[in-house]
């Protein structure tokens, strides 16, 4: 059965309720990580408590390449939904704004675009912040011309001149 989960985004993060349980989805994360398995993966207690920290202190659960490994997801960022269902069932898409082809390389969810002429190789990580991603000024002129604040679970919070 498909689950429909409503977005409910917090500091440019995509966090989901479900089943009461406050989640963000990190496709940058290779593990699905909650307060019971935190300590027996690496690096499970600093991002879960980094996340506690940076984004909401009420997330019990991050949903990483593991959970996407075993679930299909649908991000509906038009209707801010998650349709979440088994490998085995069809999810629900009538119109896509857009779709790539895709490559899991290195735990890691990889596709090729063409910006202003030159091919790159992105990566989608829906737990990155707003500086991973490009800027209505960057698409204009060709090069950033602002500084904001990032996060990183290892880092902390530090400033990014782009």
């Amino acid at each position: 059965m498909v689950k429909t989960l409503d977005i409910n985004p917090i500091k440019d993060h995509i966090i989901i309720i479900d089943n009461g349980k406050r989640v963000l989805l990190d496709t940058g994360c290779p593990f699905i990580i909650t307060e019971e398995n935190k300590h027996s993966l690496m690096g499970g207690a600093l991002f879960l408590e980094a996340a506690k920290e940076e984004i909401a202190r009420d997330i019990v659960e991050i949903r990483g390449m593991k959970y996407f490994e075993q679930h299909k997801v649908l991000l509906d960022f038009n209707n801010s939904r998650v349709y979440v269902a088994d490998p085995s069932e069809a999810l629900p898409v009538d119109s896509p704004v857009a779709e790539f082809d895709v490559e899991y390389t290195g735990g890691r969810i990889m596709f090729d675009l063409n910006v202003g002429g030159s091919d790159r190789k992105m990566i989608f990580d829906t737990g990155a912040s707003i500086a991973d991603y490009i800027s209505a000024s960057h698409a204009k002129a060709g090069s950033y011309d602002d500084n904001i604040e990032d996060f990183n679970p290892s880092l902390g919070k530090y400033r990014v001149n782009r």
